[in-house]
């Protein structure tokens, strides 16, 4: 606390920008409109957003929202993913 007194820490900023991982690995597969494995996906969520994307940000994005409350994908079998069908019927 002292040491806080004297030297108080100035806050870092906000990110600028929130990852568009997720919104890019919704429109692959709205666009696909079939099942793809998860490295195609990751390909063509770098392809269609020109920048290179983690892979882990991409497998984890898919296994997040595969289940829960905010469900976007279906998955089909083990590393093959789909647009959910509540979703695909209503976009």
């Amino acid at each position: 606390m002292r040491r806080a007194s004297v030297d108080p820490r100035e806050p870092r900023p906000a990110p600028a920008k929130v990852s568009p991982v997720l919104e890019t690995v919704t429109l692959v597969l709205e666009l696909a409109r079939e099942p793809m494995r998860a490295r195609e996906i990751h390909a063509a969520a770098e392809q269609l957003s020109g920048a290179l994307l983690r892979w882990s940000s991409v497998k984890g994005t898919l296994a997040a929202y595969a289940e829960g409350y905010d469900h976007r994908f279906d998955r089909v079998s083990r590393g093959v993913y789909q647009i959910a069908k509540s979703r695909a019927s209503t976009g």
